[in-house]
């Protein structure tokens, strides 16, 4: 299921199995679906050696491998648009620490599990994906009420565990997509729960009318939501 505001343009979902294939020309938003279960070991030789270091730090060897392969498949991919190697592909960073690439190709990653998305688009829509297993988020309430907004909160609360990620994954897309991630404070803005208005979109932010947002139910398994926001807005 599917819920995608008016102008949000069409979506082309891709498999990615450690190649990149045929991926078009036109202004579309690319989603790749990655899994995360393989291919750490290949992705390990083009990642830069920040990256490698970052890998290094975590302590569960799974956790560490699932990085390597995001991050690998995330150049690999990345590295198709632009027309060049994996390992050729040099990230710059906001100052929040949000990597992009000079021109007009533009990309996000998410993982959760064994499971990552990498959006991308070109032209001048920024992206942000968010993705999350559904399970039950014990301090639910407790956030929804200290940092959501009251019409977000009423909505949660009549169903806490299928509805807390579903709002949650659309605040991370419109931050991710701003460049900002959790440095802007959760209750400077709201978004409207999906099955009110028919679509989602963002409240109470200067950026709102420049976002579009887009929500895919994958019943029992997760929640992923994606944001575009025009670059010639800025936060900072």
């Amino acid at each position: 299921m599917v819920h995608a505001a008016p102008g949000f343009p069409e979506v082309v979902w891709h498999r990615y199995n450690g190649r990149v294939e045929e991926i078009g020309t036109g202004g579309d938003v690319h989603l790749w679906h990655v899994p995360l279960h393989e291919g750490a070991e290949g992705a390990w030789l083009f990642l830069s050696s920040e990256e490698k270091a970052r890998a290094r730090r975590f302590v569960a060897p799974k956790l560490a491998e699932r990085f390597v392969a995001a991050h690998g498949a995330l150049r690999r991919i990345v590295g198709a648009y632009v027309g060049c190697r994996p390992a050729d592909v040099h990230f710059s960073f906001n100052k929040t620490g949000k990597p992009f690439l000079p021109g007009n190709v533009h990309f996000n990653l998410s993982h959760s599990g064994d499971v990552a998305v990498i959006g991308v688009v070109r032209g001048n829509h920024a992206i942000g994906v968010d993705i999350e297993r559904l399970q039950p988020v014990p301090d639910a309430l407790d956030i929804a009420r200290r940092w959501f907004s009251p019409e977000e909160r009423r909505w949660i609360e009549k169903n806490p565990d299928r509805r807390f990620l579903r709002c949650w994954t659309l605040r991370e897309a419109f931050l991710k997509a701003l460049g900002v991630g959790l440095h802007m404070p959760l209750n400077e803005f709201g978004v409207s729960p999906p099955d009110m208005a028919g679509f989602p979109f963002v409240t109470g932010h200067a950026a709102a009318r420049h976002t579009r947002l887009a929500q895919w139910l994958f019943p029992g398994e997760a929640v992923m939501s994606a944001a575009l926001c025009n670059t010639g807005f800025s936060f900072f």
